[in-house]
């Protein structure tokens, strides 16, 4: 007999079910295990061994063999071609969460019973079919509203092409006012638009502190101009204010009241008020 060339070659399979039988299940039901109790979710996948446990007709059963992670006690789940389901046989056992299918909204299986009358007995697919129209009216004018929103929409074609092509021109254009703008600049990143609160932020910054550093800076710099435009001597009859002024000008200038080089301030002749000009060194 003429054979493949894997087989020729000795090959075992080309996967783990051709050599092992083995297949990844995954749990159709949220289940417990029977063994420690532990639950499983919906959906958790098992290493199962798949073996042919009967027939049902001409359909074939399937078993799957598999352990708990926690406990490693064993499971058996066959499949169920007569009600369309899963049957947990062994080891493990099934959260019941039925819904009927009023309830899921989703349309109804029809029994074995229900088909064998639809096949056999015209009267009872007439009367059965005019339910179905009763059933299906109320759902008719959503299907109805659901039909002219598409056809709205799809209405003009060309007037939603020409606003989308609006949109992606303007964005183009934006981008690239913003990549001259950071080219102009020396940046090599790339500038983002400016929004609301980025002006928020910079208007909050300007009025919390450059505006009060610049009037402190214009303060200073009048204080320093009235200083230096001022005469070291004070005008006549305000001995006082001239002796205070004295030292703001210069620091190395000394009060002396006892001396024989001594000037009048201010024109003043009176000899107890003089002042020694000698710098400190």
């Amino acid at each position: 007999s003429q054979g493949s060339v894997s087989k020729a070659a000795g090959s075992k399979g080309a996967n783990q079910y051709e050599q092992y039988g083995i297949i990844r299940f995954e749990l159709p039901y949220n289940c417990w295990c029977e063994g420690c109790g532990r639950p499983i979710g919906k959906g958790t996948r098992f290493n199962a061994k798949k073996d042919r446990a009967g027939n049902y007709y001409s359909t074939t059963i399937w078993a799957f063999s598999m352990k708990c992670a926690t406990c490693k006690h064993p499971f058996l789940i066959k499949t169920d071609p007569k009600n369309r389901d899963y049957e947990f046989a062994e080891g493990i056992r099934r959260k019941e969460q039925r819904y009927e299918a009023k309830d899921a909204e989703v349309q109804a299986l029809e029994s074995e019973k229900t088909l064998a009358s639809l096949n056999t007995d015209p009267m009872y697919r007439l009367e059965h079919g005019k339910e179905d129209k009763v059933r299906a009216e109320p759902k008719k004018t959503q299907i109805t509203q659901l039909i002219e929103w598409s056809d709205n929409i799809r209405e003009d074609d060309y007037a939603l092409n020409a606003s989308l092509r609006r949109t992606k021109r303007g964005g183009r254009k934006e981008r690239k006012a913003l990549e001259f703008e950071a080219e102009r600049m020396g940046l090599g990143i790339t500038l983002l638009p400016i929004s609301d609160s980025d002006k928020k932020c910079a208007a909050s910054m300007d009025l919390n502190h450059s505006s009060k550093l610049r009037k402190y800076r214009h303060m200073e710099k009048s204080n320093m101009a009235t200083i230096r435009n001022s005469s070291i001597f004070s005008a006549k009859g305000n001995k006082a204010k001239a002796f205070h002024k004295i030292p703001l000008i210069s620091k190395k200038l000394t009060i002396n009241f006892k001396g024989e080089d001594n000037i009048a301030v201010g024109g003043s002749k009176d000899p107890l008020v003089r002042v020694n000009l000698r710098s400190k060194r």
